[in-house]
């Protein structure tokens, strides 16, 4: 009997400050941006591969022990006279010395483990989606019961009309990918690129768990030059730890790292509150000292803060529209940069005035990420061709690094060596 094993972990028992208006004809469901977090769980998982039966279990900790746990449960719901071929990750948990001597001590049981960083071959993974979209993003939870008892709820109907999963996706598709990668590795120039891969976050738009390690891990190996880890979501305590585990891994193989710590809005599902408002408030700007406890407690090589800055809307509604010209706040930028005295990061670059752009880079600022005014051309390129898209970025990017950032000529100020 084959079952693919795992845990989706940090499940967060999430409650909306308001409750969110269905969808309607002539209006979209609504639900707030914010929300209050009453606790989290990690949900075990094992998915038949030969009916798509799932046996599942919540526990508040994701240890060797819970994995124990799980694996005893395991054996106690299938057919003893079966041999059990587990397909499980790469994850320590998995081979704990602990959980090495509970299964030579239990010999039907045969763990196969997929690739490093390879843990989305594993199916459950997409059925997590499917639970995930289903019945947790737009979910409001009052306490961590309530959100286990859903979980059930959602196993329990999933079981009384299972389905398998079939892969879709060709070896040539996959390849193609790895492709890309390479390929940048076989033309870079490092007098003037980098390759870094930004935006990795630990809870996504939605508040959902992200495997941020895996793909992070998965960069590495790629040969990536640089990461960034983004736990602003959540508490300083909890960015500080995620952050540290990232900074660990990728120190170890020769890599940078990049935090975040404050909100840079306009990746979320709604509107986004006026910028007025948020400017004069400074609601969501870094805070200095929780800047400097960061910096000091992950040894992260860089720091993205919120100064005043926004992203570019990604929304369905709202990615085309033009962004809010953001201003900065550059007196807040001094006391934060005095804090830390690492290289700081702006992202929201777009239609950011020149003359803030280059006071920022004078009191700190080492890297600034622009997207909106290169996205929304390569995506109206996309409706003529792919050729006319990457022309249509091409195009973009040299007007911004002429134009918006006046950088055209600046080489050897910026590199010497060069």
């Amino acid at each position: 009997m084959v079952l693919c094993v795992d845990e989706k972990s940090q499940i967060q028992a999430l409650d909306r400050t308001q409750p969110g208006l269905p969808l309607k004809p002539g209006r979209c469901g609504t639900m707030t941006h914010d929300y209050k977090r009453h606790g989290t769980t990690t949900l075990f998982a094992a998915l038949s591969t030969l009916d798509g039966t799932l046996l599942g279990d919540c526990m508040p900790q994701h240890r060797h022990q819970e994995f124990i746990r799980f694996l005893k449960r395991i054996d106690q719901h299938t057919p003893s006279e079966l041999d059990l071929h587990l397909i499980v990750d790469n994850y320590a948990t998995h081979k704990h010395p602990r959980v090495e001597r509970w299964l030579r001590r239990h010999p039907r049981f045969h763990l196969h483990f997929t690739p490093t960083s390879c843990s989305w071959l594993n199916l459950v993974e997409r059925w997590f989606q499917n639970l995930t979209e289903q019945r947790l993003r737009r979910g409001s939870f009052h306490n961590v019961k309530e959100l286990i008892q859903a979980i059930g709820d959602y196993i329990s109907g999933h079981d009384q009309n299972p389905r398998i999963f079939v892969w879709s996706a060709s070896v040539e598709r996959i390849l193609t990918k790895v492709a890309k990668c390479k390929e940048y590795q076989r033309l870079k120039d490092e007098r003037f690129t980098r390759l870094h891969l930004d935006h990795v976050p630990v809870v996504d738009e939605d508040n959902l768990s992200v495997d941020y390690e895996g793909i992070i891990r998965e960069a590495i190996e790629l040969g990536y030059q640089s990461v960034m880890v983004d736990g602003s979501r959540l508490s300083l305590e909890e960015n500080t730890r995620a952050t540290r585990k990232v900074a660990e891994v990728a120190h170890a193989a020769g890599v940078a790292v990049e935090g975040e710590l404050g909100a840079v809005f306009g990746h979320e599902a709604g509107p986004p509150p006026p910028y007025e408002e948020l400017f004069a408030s400074g609601k969501g700007f870094t805070a200095p000292g929780d800047a400097k406890r960061l910096v000091e407690e992950t040894h992260v090589d860089w720091l993205s803060v919120a100064i005043g800055n926004v992203h570019g809307a990604i929304s369905d509604a709202l990615r085309n529209a033009k962004k809010v010209e953001a201003r900065l706040d550059l007196k807040h930028l001094d006391c934060i940069y005095s804090n830390v005295n690492i290289p700081l990061v702006l992202h929201g670059g777009s239609g950011i005035k020149k003359e803030y752009i280059r006071e920022a880079v004078r009191r700190g600022i080492a890297k600034i990420n622009v997207a909106t005014s290169i996205r929304q051309p390569f995506e109206v390129g996309m409706k003529e061709s792919p050729a006319a898209a990457r022309q249509a970025a091409f195009d973009a990017t040299v007007q911004v690094l002429r134009e918006e950032l006046g950088l055209q000529g600046t080489r050897r100020v910026i590199n010497p060596e060069a």
